[in-house]
């Protein structure tokens, strides 16, 4: 089943987006496909409460693997 190979991958975006500020979030949704807006929604919708851990293993993997992310907000 090819959702649930997306599925981890959508509950990971569904976790950074919670942990970035609104605009932020909503920059980086404005670049995704609809499709995928509709299921990190959803994720965001029917997801539990998030530990910090968790959070941070999150932002870690991403920053660890989008190292031009950060250039939008150095200053």
């Amino acid at each position: 089943n090819h959702s649930v190979a997306i599925g981890a991958g959508v509950q990971k975006a569904a976790v950074l987006l919670m942990a970035l500020e609104e605009d932020e979030a909503a920059t980086l949704l404005s670049r995704l496909p609809a499709r995928h807006v509709e299921a990190v929604s959803l994720a965001i919708a029917q997801m539990e409460e998030v530990s910090g851990k968790e959070q941070e293993q999150v932002l870690a993997e991403f920053f660890n693997s989008q190292p031009s992310s950060l250039n939008s907000s150095a200053g």
